[in-house]
């Protein structure tokens, strides 16, 4: 039993703790998923159900009970209360409340950076698209002059349209 000194009211509480992850759609090799963000999160409940997200590490406030206090507490203690699922209740309030807020955040961090990777990848392969269409051209005009070239003009061609399936939808425009 801890009691928190900056809360003047005088209401039991159950402090519980969460842990969860944000995953996002790849796939280790064990097959487990990639975690891209996890958390502790802390849920208060009071006697009459209310729940409430009591914030990063609440308990770090909170102090031991003293004997006093203790004799206090037991009326509160010895109620029905204590007997109810917890367990459901508090994971429906995390579903509900706590991990949307939290996967929120994550995609609000993690969009931005993914357009910004895809922008730069696309601009990457459409220098080498426009560079091997350019080497094309240029091996393509040494055939003709009669010159022995060691890549010829087709395989220069056919070079950045032969890259993994990704990577071939990108046009040079």
């Amino acid at each position: 039993m801890l009691v928190d000194d900056n809360d003047d009211s005088t209401d039991v509480r159950l402090l519980f703790y969460l842990e969860h992850s944000v995953q996002d759609g790849r796939q280790r090799r064990d097959g487990s998923q990639f975690v891209i963000s996890q958390r502790m999160q802390y849920v208060e409940m009071t006697p009459s159900g209310a729940t409430r997200d009591a914030g990063p590490a609440p308990y770090l406030d909170y102090r031991p009970v003293t004997t006093e206090e203790r004799e206090q507490l037991e009326a509160a203690l010895s109620g029905d209360w204590l007997h109810s699922d917890f367990e459901h209740r508090i994971l429906s309030y995390a579903i509900q409340e706590i991990v949307p807020k939290h996967v929120d955040e994550v995609r609000a961090q993690k969009i931005p950076l993914i357009d910004k990777t895809e922008e730069q990848v696309t601009i990457r392969l459409k220098k080498e698209i426009n560079y091997w269409d350019r080497r094309a051209e240029d091996l393509r005009a040494q055939e003709m002059a009669g010159k022995k070239t060691r890549l010829s003009s087709a395989n220069a061609v056919l070079a950045p349209r032969t890259w993994p399936s990704g990577f071939s939808a990108v046009s040079a425009n």
